[in-house]
C-alpha cells in the first residue's frame, strides 16, 4: 500500500453496502471518439462514479465480397460469443495504461467455462450470443411426441443431457433436426436472431460488462468525478476473416451439406457496425457522501485500490510423431502472481467442423507437466493423470470448470493410433450452430496452477523466469498439428487515487 491512501470505501465496489445510502443512476450512451474497422476509443466524462456493470453494445455483419447480398448464414464462436470481436481491450489514465487484457476472447472463454448452467442459459447467451454444446440426449433427431419423450425433453433415448444444461428455449421442436441454432433461420423467422446477416438493419446486437473487458474493472466503481485525467477505453478487433469474429455455415438455404466446398464461405468478412459500438454508461451519485469522497481523493491520501491484471505470453510449438519434452520460460520476475493459465489452442480447428474455436486441445494422449518457480518444482512428481490435471485447473478459480468430461479430454475416446472414435465417442452427435458436436471431445483442455494462499496473497516472484515443462508422446494422428501454448498470467497491482490523479504503485 502507499504510505496514506486508504482502502476503498463500499459505495466504490461492487459489494453490498454496509448500510443504506441515497443512490441516483444516470445512464448514457457513449460513442467512440475515434473508430475504424482495426480498434476504437472511447472518452468517459469525468462525472459520478462509473458502474463496473457498463456495458459494451456491439453489432458484425458478415458478407462475401464476391456476392454481397447473399445471406452467409454465419455466427459467433460458440463458447465465446461476442468477445470474439474483441482482441485486445485496455484502460488508460493520463495516458498510463492501467490494465491490459489481450486474447480477450480466449480468456474469457476460460472464464465463461466457470459460469453455472443458469447464469449462460439465462443471462450470457441472450446478452453474448454464446451457445452451450453437449445438448440433449446422444441421438441426433427429435423424438416422436409421446409422455415419454415430454418427460425427456423431447429427445430420444438414452433421454436426458450429457455434461450440463442445454439451451433449446424458443426453439421449435416440430421444424428442428439440426439442433440448437439451426442453418435455416432467416430475418423473418419467428425465432430470435442469432445467425449474423449481411444487413447493419438486421443483424443481432449483443452486449460486453466492462468487467469483462477490463480486469482492473473486477469489483471496483471507477469515481470519474475526483480523476482530472483523461480516463479511456482502447478496443483492438479481431481480424475480420472466419475463425476469428464468425464461423461459417455448413449448409446452405437448401439445405446442402457445404462441408467439403466451404471455400466459398471462407472468403466471407466481417464488418463492425459503426452505428451499434457504443458504451451503455451508468454513472452512479451518493449525494450524502459526494463530498466527503471528493476531500478524501483531493485533499487527503486518497484511495489505494488493488486489483488483478493479466499478464499473456504467447509461443508456438509444432507436434512430431514420437517423445517430445517442451520447456516454456514465463518471465514474470518480481511480480506478485496469483495463478498461471495454460491454453492450448488449435488455431487450424477453425478449418474443420468444430464450432468451438477458442479452444485449449488436448493432444489425443495428453502431456505430463510440471512447473518450476524460483528453482524449486511446484508438484513432487509431474503431473500425467487428467483427474489430477482437472483438479488443479479447478483450484485456480475456486469453481470447477462446468463441462463435461469428454469435453476436457479425449481419454478412452481414441483408439490405438490416437485417432478419436467417432461412432462409439460418449458425445452427441447433434448439431451445434450446423456442426458437429462430437469434433469436441478434449477441446478444453486448460491447464492451471493457483499460487496465492488462502488469504488471497500473491507470491512475490524471484527475478528467475517461471519453467513450464510438458513430456509426453506425439501420437500420428497429431503429426505435424501447430499449437499456440499461450500463459495467462494473473497478477496483483496497486493504483493509488489522490489529488486527482492516478498512480501506479505496482
Amino acid at each position: 500500500m502507499s504510505s496514506s491512501g486508504r482502502l476503498l470505501p463500499p459505495v466504490l465496489r461492487t459489494d453490498p453496502l454496509e448500510r443504506p445510502v441515497n443512490q441516483d443512476i444516470n445512464s448514457d450512451l457513449l460513442f467512440p471518439v475515434v473508430f475504424n474497422q482495426n480498434s476504437c476509443k472511447f472518452v468517459f466524462d469525468r462525472k459520478g462514479v462509473l458502474s463496473a456493470n457498463s456495458q459494451l453494445h456491439l453489432a458484425q455483419t458478415v458478407s462475401n465480397p464476391q456476392f454481397p447480398n447473399v445471406n452467409t448464414n454465419s455466427f459467433l464462436p460458440t463458447s465465446t460469443g461476442a468477445l470474439a470481436m474483441i482482441d485486445r481491450a485496455y484502460l488508460t489514465i493520463g495516458g498510463k495504461r492501467v490494465s491490459d487484457l489481450l486474447q480477450v476472447g480466449h480468456y474469457n472463454t476460460w472464464k465463461h467455462l466457470h459460469f453455472s448452467n443458469e447464469y449462460r442459459k439465462g443471462v450470457q447467451q441472450p446478452k453474448q450470443g454464446t451457445n452451450d454444446i453437449f445438448m440433449g440426449s446422444t441421438d441426433p433427431r427429435i423424438a416422436t411426441p409421446s409422455a415419454t419423450a415430454i418427460r425427456a425433453r423431447g429427445f430420444s433415448a438414452p433421454y436426458g443431457q450429457l455434461g450440463r444444461e442445454a439451451s433449446e428455449f424458443a426453439i421449435s421442436s416440430t421444424s428442428s433436426t439440426f439442433g440448437e441454432q439451426e442453418q435455416d433461420e432467416t430475418e423473418t423467422s419467428d425465432r430470435p436472431k442469432r445467425l449474423l446477416t449481411t444487413n447493419p438493419a438486421t443483424t443481432p446486437t449483443f452486449t460486453i460488462g466492462l468487467s469483462q473487458l477490463i480486469p482492473f474493472m473486477v469489483g471496483v466503481n471507477l469515481p470519474l468525478f475526483a480523476i482530472k485525467e483523461e480516463v479511456a477505453l482502447h478496443i483492438e478487433w479481431r481480424g475480420n476473416g472466419y475463425g476469428q469474429r464468425f464461423m461459417w455455415n455448413r449448409y446452405d438455404a437448401d439445405l446442402n451439406d457445404l462441408n467439403d466446398v466451404n471455400e466459398y464461405y471462407k472468403q466471407s468478412v466481417s464488418t463492425i457496425v459503426q452505428d451499434e459500438c457504443f458504451i451503455m454508461a451508468d454513472y452512479l451519485y451518493f449525494p450524502s457522501l459526494m463530498e466527503e469522497l471528493e476531500s478524501e481523493i483531493m485533499t487527503g491520501g486518497g484511495y489505494d485500490i488493488p486489483y488483478d491484471d493479466v499478464a499473456t505470453q504467447e509461443n508456438f510449438t509444432t507436434y512430431n510423431t514420437g517423445d517430445f519434452t517442451n520447456e516454456y520460460q514465463i518471465v514474470m520476475g518480481g511480480k506478485k502472481v496469483k495463478r498461471i493459465i495454460v491454453q492450448h489452442e488449435e488455431e487450424e480447428a477453425k478449418d474443420y467442423a468444430c464450432s468451438s474455436l477458442y479452444n485449449s486441445a488436448e493432444l489425443s494422449d495428453g502431456v505430463s507437466y510440471q512447473f518450476k518457480i524460483d528453482s524449486a518444482n511446484v508438484y513432487s512428481l509431474p503431473l500425467r493423470n487428467r483427474a489430477l490435471q482437472k483438479h488443479e485447473t479447478d483450484l485456480v478459480e475456486g469453481i470447477p470448470l462446468v463441462e463435461c468430461d469428454y469435453l476436457y479430454t479425449v481419454k478412452n475416446q481414441t483408439d490405438a493410433t490416437g485417432a478419436v472414435i467417432t461412432n462409439t465417442s460418449g458425445l452427441t452427435d447433434r448439431l451445434c450452430n450446423s456442426h458437429l458436436q462430437r469434433y469436441e471431445v478434449g477441446s478444453q483442455n486448460w491447464i492451471g496452477v493457483k499460487l496465492e494462499n488462502s488469504a488471497g496473497q500473491a507470491k512475490r516472484l524471484s527475478n528467475q523466469p517461471i519453467i513450464y515443462t510438458e513430456t509426453g508422446e506425439c501420437k500420428a494422428v497429431n503429426d505435424g498439428e501447430v499449437r499456440k501454448i499461450r500463459f495467462f498470467c494473473v497478477y496483483q497491482k496497486m493504483v493509488n487515487i489522490s489529488g486527482g490523479l492516478v498512480h501506479i504503485i505496482e
